[in-house]
């Protein structure tokens, strides 16, 4: 049987802390590290009744640092003290992780390859769940969902199994507090880990009232996150955009201000796109959506949508000119503003989408 190291954060845990860890310790999967995250005197006698337990080591935080700080203090003393183990299951502390469902995800990550990260994820039926926390989940996996394309219905679960080989990969990951997960999810996916979910029960003890999310400060951090790939590609459809609208004006203003109108933006739009969407490419590849993959599949896939937008853009902008009488550089911004968010779409799911990164359910 290949030894897993399950690591608890844990911040002012209930009176049945211990006996939890109790149960952890008779799956006999592998030792435990705690990670007292600053709980205070008032708790110290619960973590030094655990540092005389067998296969159980407890370390501590002397101010409350964050879940993500924990996890990572844990990962590095399993790195410098332990050598024989294949990988690490993290769990919360506040017994919303059954025992069986931990030694589920410790099956599953004994079978599945090497680059796959193991979830146990929660269906949040209405009768178990509270409504609060039933409506987070629902609107964070639809914001990742739209962000990000990943599909989960459970992207705050803190039941995770990593194989041995991802530990380093993991303290490099950006965040100390509950942002930490979701950046894993995040990060995960762009380094072509695939997850593998694995069905757990959904427990929620006196309406999640132990939990020690903080509603407005966490809930910033998370949306922050998950607004951070959105503005990286508005940040670059912006540098573009700046490109494309100052060829455009030098183009129908100035070079061909005596042409008809229609040749006018037809040539002006042409031109302009060209060099922008060089620029555009460039910086969506690699930064945006961090594809690795070959250059000329996602190039091609990104001009043929390319050659969409700038019909749609040359049509829009012509008709909406000679109806409205508007000044034609206003209408481009307003029609490239909208294709803009189609294009994200488009580009996240099909474009750029990651050939290496699967869900298995």
């Amino acid at each position: 049987m290949e030894r897993c190291v399950l690591i608890v954060s844990a911040l002012e845990p209930s009176k049945d802390f211990v006996g939890f860890i109790d149960e952890l310790l008779e799956l006999h999967i592998g030792p435990v590290v705690i990670v007292d995250d600053g709980s205070g005197v008032k708790y110290r006698k619960v973590f030094r009744t655990l540092c005389f337990k067998e296969n159980c080591t407890v370390l501590f935080h002397e101010e409350n640092r964050g879940k993500g700080a924990s996890i990572k203090t844990a990962i590095r003393w399993c790195i410098s003290h332990f050598s024989d183990f294949m990988g690490v299951i993290t769990v919360d502390c506040d017994g919303q992780h059954r025992p069986k469902d931990v030694k589920a995800v410790y099956d599953k990550l004994c079978s599945v390859p090497k680059d796959h990260l193991v979830l146990g994820v929660r269906t949040f039926a209405e009768e178990t769940t509270p409504k609060l926390s039933r409506t987070g989940n629902r609107v964070a996996s639809s914001v990742m969902r739209a962000l990000y394309s990943i599909d989960l219905t459970d992207t705050q679960t803190g039941l995770r199994g990593f194989r041995r080989s991802m530990l380093d990969w993991l303290l490099m990951v950006k965040g100390d507090r509950y942002d930490y997960e979701l950046n894993v999810l995040i990060e995960a996916k762009r380094e072509s880990i695939s997850f593998t979910l694995v069905p757990v029960d959904t427990v929620y003890f006196r309406g999640n009232i132990e939990s020690h999310y903080r509603p407005f400060a966490d809930s910033w951090r998370i949306g922050k996150i998950m607004a951070r790939g959105l503005l990286r590609y508005f940040a670059s459809s912006l540098t573009a955009s700046a490109l494309d609208l100052t060829l455009f004006i030098v183009l129908t203003k100035l070079i061909f201000s005596d042409l008809p109108l229609s040749s006018r933006i037809l040539l002006g739009t042409l031109i302009a796109r060209i060099f922008s969407s060089m620029l555009n490419y460039m910086i969506n590849r690699r930064i945006v959506f961090s594809q690795d993959t070959r250059f000329y599949p996602t190039m091609l896939k990104f001009y043929t949508l390319w050659v969409c937008q700038l019909s749609v853009s040359y049509l829009c902008v012509l008709s909406l000119t000679a109806i409205s009488g508007i000044d034609e550089v206003f209408i481009k911004m307003l029609v490239d503003g909208c294709l803009a968010l189609f294009s994200y779409q488009v580009q996240l799911r099909w474009v750029f989408k990651n050939p290496k990164h699967t869900i298995r359910r």
